[in-house]
């Protein structure tokens, strides 16, 4: 929040947009994975929180942590978009999750087929065939009808990422997810963050797309990263080591 009010003073009106994973905790007497945040911050302190709702196969098969608790209340939970002051939105997403609004934009919710806990509206915890029967019943269709209800308003859609091994193991996910996010928000700028293993050069793994016309969506395994790259580029850190990478784009 004090980053975002620093940030304030040279770029008003800026939302500062943040990954975020806690530790495991323990609820309903059992100990959960850490829950994976989106949150952003603007000079008044926090302006948009996401809770990842699409878990990837590490986060549900116990072998690295706990398995993680899903919660039904997040597929309504307008907080994960970020008003701007011209009334538009950005969409936040927590790594996976912007397949799963690309998706859901287009009726396909596959994305959630991993959730094998759920908390529900209720306080419950669903688990199994329960759990996916509560998300048909209950969330998906609510998260679909949220969606279609701001969809154009959203003006940019923003994905925390978790990470990559090295420049070049990213383009699935370019043209998977950031690609067709900006498809399925029509054309609006899609933008990654992510950690590197081996961090990329300036040029490489942009992690940006826009324009991207609504039949990509369709296109499959033939789609494109439709990369967009930055007008500028810094990299931080010395001759010794670097920790990462600046990149200004303008989207106009």
């Amino acid at each position: 929040a004090d980053m975002a009010k620093a940030l304030h003073s040279v770029a008003p009106h800026a939302h500062l947009i943040v990954g975020v994973d806690t530790l495991p905790y323990q609820r309903h007497d059992r100990q959960w994975g850490g829950q994976q945040l989106c949150l952003a911050f603007n000079e008044k302190g926090l302006s948009g929180f996401a809770r990842k709702i699409c878990p990837v196969q590490e986060d549900i098969d116990g072998k690295k942590w706990p398995a993680m608790l899903v919660h039904e209340t997040d597929f309504s939970d307008h907080s994960r978009f970020v008003k701007l002051k011209d009334q538009g939105m950005i969409a936040l997403c927590v790594c996976y999750d912007m397949f799963g609004l690309a998706d859901a934009m287009r009726n396909k919710t596959d994305k959630f087929s991993k959730i094998v806990f759920l908390e529900g509206r209720d306080g419950k915890i669903y688990e199994g065939r329960d759990a996916i029967e509560r998300l048909r019943k209950q969330a998906i269709p609510e998260f679909k009808q949220m969606l279609s209800n701001i969809q154009d308003h959203v003006v940019a859609s923003v994905a925390a990422i978790h990470r990559f091994a090295a420049s070049g193991r990213d383009i699935f996910w370019h043209r998977h997810g950031i690609a067709s996010a900006s498809a399925a928000f029509k054309g609006s700028p899609a933008i990654g963050a992510a950690h590197f293993e081996t961090l990329p050069s300036e040029h490489q793994s942009p992690l940006a797309s826009t324009k991207v016309p609504k039949d990509h969506l369709n296109a499959g395994m033939h789609r494109q990263q439709h990369a967009a790259m930055p007008v500028k580029s810094i990299t931080l850190g010395n001759e010794q080591r670097t920790h990462g990478v600046m990149r200004l784009f303008d989207f106009q």
